[in-house]
């Protein structure tokens, strides 16, 4: 048995309530976390950066998968200035984004922070407002060799331009059915493939096609009414559930609606009988089925006018896009007034790529 003397216990006892001191009284350290990089050098060496920002038009956002925002440029240029790679975190709100840093979610918030007094005991502000710290990124108190680099970064880099494009593209991105529905698997799109095929055979359509229609429309939640009224599986407005006898109390019935999606489908395929290609008359049928026909006749009309051909979307297109400017509103040929085609070119743009999706999903599952 090992003995101690009185002056041996008593030192030792010191040194460990010495040591429970130092842990007591020393701040939260994140930058002794094995986890977490050691500052830049640290940070150079992972090979990879890690930034925290929220969701929007200035800061990031995707669109179809492609990452946007004058924000995520700015951090990605430093990210490839360094050869590092760059890995975003989205915080819920601005407010967390302060919690998320101290816990090491990240290494930098990449967004505008109203810099407060409070913060200098815990973050250094970098890059953007620079030196009159009224917004900029922060980093952790621990990461001062990490600031500097933000900043003599800033100092002399191209730095990217806000882009035009981006508030259209995070409009756009916020639209509903902005992504392909994920299949089921064994070739299965939705819990309601049947209906779909039972009633895209009576109009000789592709089943997948309906599918994308109603997935654009409600993304197969059948209890939904939209802002504009539009409700059930296939979007129906209620001019059109009264047009063809849909009763109040069948809206959102999956197949009631849908029956009276494909009785729409045939109406408008029957005005565009003209247009032989088939191919062709869907695209002007589902661009109808957005905006109405109305819309699209005028468009039509205006291409027939100026020497285009109204049988050809990109033809009727390119007049749909101008329907804003009252030159081309208020032309006789026109009978529906002003229109901006922008979300009725989304619908369509993005019906016809999910279509498109089913259809290659399906064939390499046929091939396996």
């Amino acid at each position: 048995m090992l003995y101690m003397k009185g002056s041996d216990i008593k030192w030792l006892s010191a040194y460990f309530i010495l040591l429970a001191a130092l842990f007591l009284l020393s701040p939260k350290r994140h930058a002794v976390d094995p986890f977490i990089p050691q500052d830049f050098p640290g940070i150079i060496e992972a090979g990879k950066v890690t930034a925290i920002t929220v969701e929007g038009v200035d800061s990031y956002f995707t669109f179809k998968g492609t990452p946007h925002g004058h924000q995520y440029e700015l951090i990605k240029a430093f990210a490839d200035s360094h050869g590092l790679k760059l890995e975003i975190i989205v915080a819920e709100t601005v407010e967390k984004l302060r919690e998320m840093l101290l816990d090491g979610e990240g290494e930098i918030v990449a967004h505008r922070i109203c810099w407060m007094e409070a913060d200098e005991e815990k973050f250094i502000s970098c890059g953007l407002a620079g030196d009159s710290v009224v917004s900029s990124w922060i980093v952790r108190k621990t990461m001062p060799a990490l600031a500097v680099a933000i900043d003599e970064w800033f100092d002399v880099a191209d730095l990217p331009a806000t882009s035009k494009k981006d508030r259209f593209l995070f409009e756009r991105s916020k639209l509903p059915g902005d992504e392909p529905a994920p299949m089921l698997g064994e070739g299965r799109i939705s819990i309601y493939d049947s209906l779909f095929k039972h009633y895209a055979a009576e109009i000789n359509w592709d089943w997948m096609l309906l599918a994308s229609i109603a997935f654009q429309e409600s993304k197969f939640y059948t209890d939904l009414t939209s802002g504009e009224g539009a409700t059930g599986l296939m979007g129906i407005m209620p001019g059109t559930a009264k047009l063809f006898g849909l009763p109040e109390d069948s809206v959102f019935n999956p197949e009631a609606n849908l029956r009276t999606a494909v009785r729409l489908i045939e109406r408008l395929n029957r005005s565009f009988s003209e247009i032989k290609d088939h191919s062709e008359r869907q695209k002007f049928i589902i661009a109808s089925y957005n905006a109405g026909a109305g819309h699209i006749n005028d468009a039509r009309a205006l291409a027939g006018k100026y020497g285009k051909d109204p049988s050809k979307w990109k033809d009727t297109e390119d007049f749909l896009r101008r329907l804003k400017e009252e030159e081309f509103y208020n032309d006789t040929v026109c009978r529906a007034g002003a229109f901006n085609a922008g979300q009725t070119l989304f619908y369509l743009e993005s019906v016809i790529e999910r279509w498109d999706y089913y259809k290659k999903d399906l064939l390499c599952l046929e091939e396996k």
